[in-house]
């Protein structure tokens, strides 16, 4: 298979004549801008919970990368899979593990991560957008307390410290992953512009 640059090198005559030769600097940077555009808007949309997120920059990576490694290389592409992934944990546990750090049981923690999963997608259907974020973090907190409070028996300063702790885990997790949106989003330009 001809590469890009290949192709566009051997097209050059033909489309000279017919005055549509585009350079190829111009179309590194429209791809350049498309990803950087991409990436800033899954950033925003991670800041606000909704899912797709930075996948849609991180496919455009792999379908470059798969056409042609001239334009996108394959370390960047996997780059930004990896830390694309990475996000997804770090969402998918913060819950959890602000639950423990804040004292919460191993039972207070799986289900302060369930509620936060559970609140966000309620959320998302009360407010769009803002309830995602707000469902997320409420039912993060609510998940820690029933089971801290409900199960566990504990008084409610200790219920209520743990529902805070996966509250507060929830929202780093949520910063943590629009910070990575915007990593892949460089890393991305870079390789595009670099390459």
């Amino acid at each position: 298979m001809q590469s890009a640059r290949t192709l566009y090198q051997t097209d050059r005559d033909k489309n000279a004549v017919e005055g549509t030769v585009v350079p190829e600097w111009v179309i590194e940077i429209l791809l350049a801008t498309v990803l950087g555009i991409t990436s800033l808007i899954g950033a925003v949309l991670a800041l606000v919970g909704i899912p797709p997120g930075i996948w849609v920059a991180v496919v455009m990576a792999i379908g470059l990368a798969a056409y042609d490694t001239s334009i996108m290389p394959w370390s960047a592409a996997i780059a930004s899979l990896v830390l694309a992934g990475a996000g997804e944990v770090i969402e998918l546990l913060s819950g959890a593990v602000g639950a423990k750090k804040a004292g919460a049981s191993k039972s207070g923690a799986f289900v302060a991560m369930l509620g936060g999963i559970a609140g966000a997608i309620v959320g998302s259907f009360v407010f769009p957008i803002i309830g995602t974020i707000i469902g997320g973090l409420l039912g993060a907190w609510a998940g820690a307390v029933v089971v801290e409070k409900g199960v566990k028996s504990q008084d409610w300063k200790a219920a209520n410290k743990a529902g805070m702790g996966a509250a507060i885990g929830r929202l780093l997790s949520t910063i943590a992953k629009a910070v990575l949106a915007v990593i892949v989003g460089v890393i991305l330009v870079i390789a595009v512009l670099t390459t």
